[in-house]
């Protein structure tokens, strides 16, 4: 059974309000029984941020999770989903690296 261990902000930029940010994460792995564990990088970005950005630029979607607040129990209900099923690193590493990269 594979676990998140934990987040690691790394990077957080907030705008004037509160629901303006983005925030570049660590998220650690490990399978019960295995010592260490292996880590994955992410951003949370928020629509209000989105759609700043957006005036400017086109973004690439990949390694972001959007919310409209960070919090480690919405982040643990978007990323377990893509572990339940796994029983071996190389079939975690293939659902992760759908959507995240590994650091």
């Amino acid at each position: 059974m594979f676990t998140i261990d934990g987040f690691s902000i790394i990077r957080s930029d907030y705008g004037d309000d509160a629901d303006d940010f983005s925030i570049f994460v660590h998220c650690e792995l490990s399978r019960s029984g295995d010592a260490g564990g292996e880590a994955f990088s992410l951003t949370v970005v928020s629509p209000k941020r989105l759609s700043v950005s957006l005036q400017h630029e086109a973004l690439l979607g990949r390694g972001l999770i959007i919310a409209k607040e960070y919090d480690e129990g919405l982040l643990r209900g978007a990323i377990e989903p893509l572990l339940v099923n796994s029983e071996t690193w190389d079939e975690v590493t293939d659902e992760i690296e759908k959507f995240f990269d590994w650091i």
